[in-house]
């Protein structure tokens, strides 16, 4: 690093008895700074300073560059928040910290008001790193460490801030798997309920588990194909041959139709285009006057690309072209399906690290989007606890505590009776009704 060499150049030039050696030392302190700041990722002479701060406060708090890097808030009101500096402000890779010293709860938000941690309990403690700081509101890193509080001593409100912080640092970081306190978390970033469940299918792009049913066998038959232009017939694309026959309309844009003999809600559509071709379009339907999208559009540079198309029941489906790689591009086949009902899933926790002595009553908190619309919580999703691994069920209690990020629900699953004796615990949630869900099972605790 630099500030080595200017530190020997410094003691060398003192050696010879030259005069200017505390100026080579000076400049070797401005380099050390300079260097360290280039380790830790933020400038020494940055205005946030390393200082404790303990406001008090009835209204939100804003904190600007000026701030301590280490604020002890006590909010002498509910429902407030501490607000993040203005992050274009800010040198970022330095972490700070805000304590909750009070007793009333508070949300920490970013400049922008984006909640980046709910409830901070009292004695727990917010750190915060900025990331990125091209926009007011930023880029940050946040996680919380949680007072202590015993599970068996905490009120639901206390449990549920828990869960909820637990939730929200999972999501956000890259904690791992294991044991909490009087609990377990999982993170789901590999299907680790998969061994023990049926039905289910594991999404590792969205991390969440789903029941959605199959597709059936390709509906392109007794019907007719057809296409705007075919210098190779438009039949060619359900003749069931993939190596050697293709549709080739030799011109951009381009629409190949079937025409079925009864209508059909076509929910997944596969095309092969040729190969080292790409096309791009969307998939339509006849809406009995007009070409109506499906609300599914698709580039397909690979054979095969499937696409999935949401809406529409029709007689004549449609894939329309409007861009390729070579306008003499050509299909070797297409086909379509319609989708079966989803499927009822059933999902059992993984083994759970046992607790010391029986368990009076357990909670789980998981994440729940209802793709169906309608699907209701207790009739349609339901959850039970068992001490006696899953032998003995009670059923739990459900409660909607709300949205979580706009998409997914966060939902509170409580048991106190009928899961047997043990310790053993089990969580077993149920799709039924051929509902369309999603699920993502976060945070168990337990009473004992």
């Amino acid at each position: 690093m630099s500030f080595l060499a200017d530190a020997y150049n410094g003691v060398a030039n003192w050696a010879r008895g030259d005069n200017n050696w505390h100026t080579t030392m000076s400049v070797f302190a401005a380099a050390v700074r300079d260097d360290i700041a280039d380790l830790v990722g933020v400038s020494l002479t940055n205005n946030v300073v390393y200082s404790v701060a303990s406001p008090s406060s009835a209204v939100d708090i804003a904190l600007t560059a000026a701030s301590g890097r280490i604020q002890r808030v006590t909010m002498t009101a509910a429902s407030k928040s501490v607000i993040l500096p203005d992050a274009t402000t800010v040198v970022g890779g330095m972490p700070c910290r805000i304590t909750n010293a009070g007793s009333n709860t508070f949300d920490v938000k970013d400049f922008g008001g984006t909640v980046l941690m709910a409830d901070v309990a009292a004695g727990s403690t917010v750190t915060y790193a900025l990331a990125d700081g091209a926009t007011q509101a930023g880029v940050w890193h946040v996680e919380i460490t949680s007072a202590t509080i015993a599970v068996a001593s905490a009120s639901p409100l206390q449990i549920r801030r828990i869960a909820w912080n637990s939730l929200q640092l999972l999501l956000t970081t890259s904690i791992s798997t294991g044991a909490w306190l009087n609990g377990q978390l999982w993170e789901l970033l590999s299907d680790e309920w998969g061994a023990t469940s049926t039905n289910e299918t594991y999404d590792a792009t969205g991390n969440f588990y789903h029941n959605a049913g199959t597709y059936t066998v390709d509906q392109c038959t007794g019907g007719t194909a057809s296409a705007n232009v075919e210098v190779a017939p438009a039949s060619n694309a359900v003749d069931d041959d993939f190596t050697i026959s293709y549709w080739h309309p030799n011109v951009v844009p381009a629409w190949w139709q079937y025409t079925f003999a009864a209508s059909k809600a076509i929910r997944k559509v596969v095309l092969y285009p040729n190969a080292g071709q790409t096309i791009t379009g969307s998939i339509q339907y006849w809406n009995g006057s007009a070409w109506a999208e499906s609300g599914a559009t698709f580039t397909a540079a690979s054979n095969p690309t499937t696409i999935y198309p949401t809406s529409g029941d029709s007689t004549q489906w449609r894939v329309n072209i409007t861009a390729a790689s070579v306008s003499n591009f050509s299909v070797l086949e297409i086909e379509m399906m319609e989708a079966l009902a989803a499927v009822d899933m059933t999902l059992v926790s993984p083994a759970i690290t046992a607790p010391a002595s029986a368990v009076v009553e357990q909670t789980t908190y998981f994440l729940w989007n209802d793709i169906s619309t309608t699907a209701v919580l207790g009739t349609d999703l339901t959850v039970t606890h068992s001490n006696d691994g899953n032998t003995t069920k009670g059923t739990a209690t459900l409660t909607d505590l709300g949205d979580f990020d706009g998409t997914y629900k966060l939902v509170e699953a409580k048991t106190a009776t009928g899961m047997g004796t043990g310790t053993t615990p089990v969580v077993e949630i149920k799709t039924l009704n051929a509902k369309e869900q999603r699920i993502k099972p976060h945070v168990w605790g337990y009473t004992n």
